[in-house]
């Protein structure tokens, strides 16, 4: 995936044309349970998304991570 594929994967998302409001709030809903090597208490899991409590944020930032052998990306939008 691009960085532009991201950004209109992303403004999809946002603008609910991929999944409704209560669907969209269930997949940012954290689950309540830790992630691992989680760098602060309440971190958690939703989703597809590592829920995470930012010093400078807040509880409402997002982050999904995925790589390769080569190639390593995170997409953390701030809601």
């Amino acid at each position: 995936m691009t960085a532009s594929d991201v950004v209109v994967w992303d403004e999809a998302l946002r603008a609910q044309r991929l999944v409704d409001g209560a669907l969209a709030k269930d997949m940012f809903t954290p689950n309540g349970l830790p992630i691992k090597g989680a760098r602060l208490p309440g971190d958690s899991y939703a989703m597809g998304w590592n829920t995470r409590n930012d010093p400078l944020f807040g509880d409402s930032v997002f982050d999904h991570e995925g790589n390769t052998n080569l190639y390593a990306s995170i997409k953390r939008p701030f809601p």
